[in-house]
């Protein structure tokens, strides 16, 4: 009779031990570069992702700098699909000071390597920093492994934009990142990214180029930094330094 309770007792032991020698999963963030990554968070896990950005533009020989605090927070409804909110944060600039548009979204993990995801920015920032109407867009993210610790990712995708004169239009998102795994807790990247390719009647193409580097200070916690160089409606050059975490 004591047999079925220790054949329990022993299944239920041996379970914990399972679980207790399970590593934990690494943090896979979508920052410091612009093309995302295409792994979600898994199911019930909360992440984050924040930094603090600093732009610097030259135009007509005036220097202009813009100070924010990007940030990204994902939670996972199952393995595959996250919930997403997004936002520049707050912002502030020589003219102004602010809270910069949120963003809401959907990430989906559609099989290794391939990610869709579908945003909406709204228009609910401080006055100065709000952009017009709702803003739905779509983007695809492929990536590949690539030998001697190198690894290739593209996303590219779409936007519906209105500008300040109510006129609505497509704008195109296109970026390719290069990276470079040098140990298990160290990559680096370069990267050329199209935020916004649109026509000329609505304004100048958002492109930059862009280097960075991050780092696992634990599984789950990950410090990065990266540096932009812009042309067009892009800032000439942008730095930015953040800090992640995923949480259990």
């Amino acid at each position: 009779m004591t047999r079925a309770p220790t054949l329990l007792l022993l299944i239920v032991g041996l379970a914990a031990r399972a679980a207790a020698q399970t590593p934990a999963p690494t943090i896979s963030t979508d920052r410091p570069d612009f093309v995302e990554s295409s792994q979600t968070v898994g199911r019930g896990r909360f992440q984050f992702e924040t930094s603090v950005s600093h732009d610097v533009t030259r135009e007509a020989g005036a220097r202009t700098s813009a100070w924010g605090s990007p940030t990204l927070l994902r939670y996972g409804i199952s393995q595959r699909v996250e919930l997403r909110f997004e936002t520049d944060g707050f912002q502030h600039t020589s003219r102004a000071s602010g809270l910069a548009d949120a963003a809401l979204g959907i990430k989906w993990h559609v099989r290794d390597g391939v990610g869709v995801l579908l945003h909406a920015d709204l228009p609910s920032g401080s006055v100065v920093f709000r952009g017009r109407g709702v803003r739905p867009s779509l983007r695809a993210v492929a990536e590949w492994d690539l030998p001697a610790g190198f690894s290739l990712g593209v996303m590219p995708g779409v936007s519906y934009e209105e500008d300040d004169a109510g006129r609505r239009f497509i704008t195109g998102i296109f970026g390719a990142t290069l990276g470079h795994s040098w140990t298990e807790t160290f990559r680096t990247f370069v990267e050329y990214s199209a935020q916004e390719i649109k026509a000329s009647a609505y304004g100048s193409d958002f492109i930059t180029y862009d280097a960075g580097a991050a780092y696992l200070l634990r599984r789950n916690w990950q410090i990065d930094c990266a540096v932009s160089f812009g042309s067009g409606a892009a800032p000439d050059v942008s730095f930015t330094l953040g800090l992640s975490a995923l949480l259990p």
